[in-house]
């Protein structure tokens, strides 16, 4: 055997090892050859005195694993994960063909590929001060603003096949979008953003419900100070800011919250599923915040009670004051700063509990509890005025004092 074939079939027993790896193998073996060859070896001596192709490369993935160097996967693990990966491919495309059939044959839709044709629909509305403004978008964005009269202003797209319905006296206003396969309209549809735009009054005194499935939903400059807003969202953000509303209500399954600069003169309750949750700069009657999976932050909120619980997720409160806070959650950390109020009730079962509260531990009648952690609070202290109750299951409690730091 000759050097070179020796070196092929050498690096056809390594093709498991990564390329820098076999390279430096067959660097080595083939400088021992020609060591051997300088040292008056034949050829067929020098390769001879190797010994076993096999044994010798089997010592090196050996090594090679002992050092922690990854193995590629067998070529035919490799050749079945290609030939899997095809037949996906091709099930796929019979089943979207399968569904075309269904879809065009069927149930007699077009569904051609030409783009569909969005058109823009406006129209001015007149609506009492206690009246009713109902929304329901399928798939689109809303926008809510302000008029600059005492009408209702809106703007709205539809096709041939994705129609809104928009019916409207002086007591109600109802728009709502309708379409058979709508997503499939959407997709072969303009790319242009599409959003309806809905203008109230300033003197508006009567209720907004809008509901959303797919699409976010912007409100800018509402001011309903004496109306209520049921805002939902199925899959979507909820962005708000620089609002002035009496009572509102935000659900949502799939998406954020951003409230910033608002003010409300009764109540605001959020729930939320899979999203998080950020406000800042807020006033109102009673705060509920309640969520499921994502963080909550609270900055320079002023409130009558405060209620936010979690599930999955953790509480972050800054610069806050209200007569009552309670914070809970299940699995997550709870962080304050500089939080003000008479009655503070601080839980967490999987997660620790830290921050400072304003004014001096002698403020506070104090309990607190941890099972598992650290604590920097008394496990009873005091009797001031206010009330302060912190339990942690599994994790630490660090809670201090302005006036103690």
């Amino acid at each position: 055997m000759f050097k070179k074939e020796f070196i092929k079939k050498l690096k056809k027993e390594l093709k498991a090892l990564p390329a820098a790896e076999t390279n430096r193998a067959l660097d080595y073996y083939s400088e021992l050859i020609d060591d051997r060859m300088e040292s008056g070896s034949t050829e067929e001596a020098a390769i001879s005195a190797m010994g076993d192709i096999g044994a010798i490369a089997a010592n090196i993935k050996a090594d090679a694993i002992e050092r922690g160097v990854p193995l590629k996967k067998n070529s035919h693990t490799a050749g079945w994960a290609v030939l899997t990966i095809l037949l996906i491919t091709v099930s796929i495309c019979a089943l979207a063909f399968c569904a075309w059939a269904f879809i065009t044959k069927v149930l007699g839709e077009d569904l051609s590929f030409a783009k569909v044709e969005w058109t823009e629909h406006t129209a001015v509305c007149d609506i009492s001060k206690d009246g009713s403004i109902t929304v329901d978008l399928t798939r689109s964005d809303i926008f809510y603003g302000l008029s600059d009269d005492d009408k209702v202003h809106i703007t709205y797209y539809d096709c041939d096949r994705v129609k809104v319905e928009l019916e409207h006296d002086e007591n109600s206003i109802s728009m709502i979008q309708k379409g058979r396969l709508m997503w499939l309209y959407e997709m072969f549809g303009s790319n242009d953003k599409r959003q309806a735009k809905v203008l109230i009054p300033a003197g508006f005194e009567g209720q907004i419900m809008s509901t959303v499935t797919t699409g976010e939903t912007r409100v800018d400059h509402l001011i309903i100070p004496a109306g209520r807003a049921e805002l939902h969202s199925t899959t979507g953000d909820f962005i708000i800011y620089d609002s002035l509303i009496n009572n509102a209500l935000i659900t949502m399954t799939t998406g954020d919250l951003i409230l910033g600069r608002c003010s409300l003169s009764g109540n605001l309750e959020i729930k939320g599923t899979t999203g998080a949750a950020d406000l800042e700069s807020l006033t109102c009657g009673d705060l509920t915040i309640d969520m499921t999976t994502g963080d909550i932050k609270l900055k320079t909120v002023i409130a009558t009670n405060i209620e936010v619980g979690a599930t999955t997720a953790g509480i972050i409160m800054n610069e806050s004051t209200a007569g009552s806070v309670y914070l809970h959650t299940t699995t997550g950390s709870i962080a304050i700063d500089r939080l003000t109020a008479n009655d503070i009730k601080l839980t967490s079962t999987t997660g620790s509990i830290s921050g400072t509260l304003e004014g001096s531990i002698t403020d506070y009648t104090i309990e607190s509890h941890v099972t598992t952690g650290h604590n920097s609070l008394p496990e009873s202290f005091g009797s001031g005025a206010k009330k302060l109750f912190v339990k942690a299951t599994t994790g630490d409690i660090s809670v201090t004092f302005t006036e103690n730091n």
